[in-house]
């Protein structure tokens, strides 16, 4: 599955095709609304990873896929203001599985338990340093701020108040302030689907348990362990992290890459019956623009342009072009034709064949 599950960075072309053409750059946008369940295996913005959200037929969506690692599933349980620690303009992404085992919630010495979140072996696993999943399972590009958001953990010194009475939003100790990967709460952890939240093993949570020697946890089972257990016994890793919805451009098809064939050509979305998904997002460090004017000879488009790699993490593999029946943000569009410019030619253009059926009414971008 290696080099065929990967998140896309893409910038985007766009011009209103007809007689003449133009084309400028596809300006940073709020939170538009995208058509969904059309059963294709590409489709504009992020509507199909909302389908379903928190339920046992949840959106797995592959994100965090370095070179030296295979991609990781994650399964949607907030979207767009509702289910799990979601606010309006994200969607709530939950590692489908373990991603660490046989952690220690807190290493101990002289018998002192410590349940809270940092200093913990918990914390440094998912976040803490150089080794840890946040730093070593995603690119520069997935952990940009545009993508993946910030949140606050908030805290509470004092333990019994931390726990609050066995459902608690709060980790025992000090604010944790711009977290992007983090375990969830004891609260956040009872509004996720019992069929999500059973794997078959125990993972720890953020929250602290019932007194000083015990974290939270979901057991087995995946029932939400409020006492917890000892927090120097071993438990899982099962992180989660806001992901921003207006820096989805694609979603597609986690099985394939995209591909038109030859370069040049558009082909028609394929068909898609399952809920597994990549995206293609925003990579802010990336610009295109127009490098003269857009031709058109007969069904054939050639288009000047230049691209500026403004980020030293930020790189490009191809030039892609789609068409949809409305602007690509508007509430409703569908993609009607995906595929690759032909950037063969030596002169600084690139080229592509609109299709037989192509309507003047479509945008091209």
């Amino acid at each position: 599955m290696r080099g065929k599950i990967r998140k896309g960075i893409a910038f985007v072309l766009s011009a209103v095709l007809g007689v003449a053409t133009i084309i400028t750059t596809v300006p940073q946008l709020s939170v538009p609304v995208f058509a969904a369940g059309t059963g294709k295996n590409l489709q504009l913005g992020y509507a199909a990873i909302g389908e379903g959200f928190n339920t046992s037929s949840a959106a797995k969506v592959y994100f965090g896929s370095p070179e030296n690692k295979d991609p990781l599933a994650w399964r949607v349980i907030g979207y767009n203001g509702n289910g799990t620690a979601s606010t309006s303009g994200n969607a709530t992404l939950l590692s489908s599985d373990l991603i660490g085992s046989n952690i220690k919630f807190a290493d101990t010495s002289d018998n002192q338990y410590n349940n809270g979140t940092s200093p913990s072996n918990l914390y440094t696993a998912i976040a803490g340093n150089n080794d840890s999943i946040l730093a070593i399972r995603f690119t520069d590009k997935e952990k940009a701020d545009s993508v993946m958001l910030k949140r606050l953990l908030r805290g509470r010194e004092d333990q019994s108040e931390a726990y609050g009475s066995g459902n608690s939003d709060y980790i025992r100790g000090s604010d944790l302030a711009d977290q992007k990967l983090w375990p969830l709460s004891t609260a956040e952890a009872t509004t996720v689907a019992s069929e999500i939240r059973c794997i078959n093993d125990s993972w720890w949570l953020r929250s602290p348990g019932s007194n000083g020697n015990y974290a939270a946890r979901v057991d087995n089972y995946g029932d939400v362990d409020f006492t917890g257990g000892y927090v120097n016994s071993n438990g899982g890793v099962r992180p989660a992290f806001n992901l921003n919805l207006s820096s989805i451009i694609f979603t597609s098809d986690a099985a394939d890459i995209k591909s038109s064939g030859a370069a040049g050509t558009l082909n028609a979305p394929g068909d898609h019956s399952t809920t597994e998904w990549k995206l293609t997002v925003k990579d802010d460090g990336l610009t295109v623009a127009k490098n003269g004017s857009v031709t058109r000879t007969g069904t054939t488009i050639k288009v000047p342009y230049t691209v500026t790699v403004a980020a030293a993490t930020s790189s490009y593999d191809r030039v892609s072009v789609f068409i949809s029946d409305k602007e690509w943000n508007a509430e409703g569009a569908v993609l009607k034709y995906y595929g690759e410019l032909d950037t063969s030619a030596a002169d600084g253009t690139g080229s592509f064949t609109l299709p037989g059926d192509y309507d003047p009414s479509w945008k091209v971008y």
